[in-house]
């Protein structure tokens, strides 16, 4: 396994340790979601890019974040406001 890989997956279980979905509050099965693109690398392995969602809401669901953006960065800005605002920053800098 590659370098970054290992970085990745550390980053991965850091996130997910909060335990339980950050949206539904579902516990087991989680995924880590980076905010801002992983290919956004000099955030990749940052924590307060990622969030912890259950499978529905990462991926499956018409509400999910791969599904409906629109929907999951309205939801950070009501909810995660610290993150939403990390983010938004963060993609200034990056132009």
């Amino acid at each position: 396994m590659a370098k970054w890989d290992g970085l990745l997956v550390k980053w991965a279980k850091k996130v997910r340790e909060a335990g339980c979905c950050a949206i539904c509050g579902q516990k087991g099965n989680l995924h880590a979601h980076h905010i801002l693109p992983k290919q956004i690398l000099a955030y990749k392995y940052d924590y307060n890019n990622g969030i912890a969602l259950c499978f529905a809401h990462h991926i499956m669901t018409k509400v999910s974040v791969h599904q409906n953006a629109l929907y999951f960065t309205n939801w950070l800005k009501t909810h995660r406001k610290w993150q939403y605002d990390i983010a938004m920053e963060r993609l200034n800098e990056t132009g």
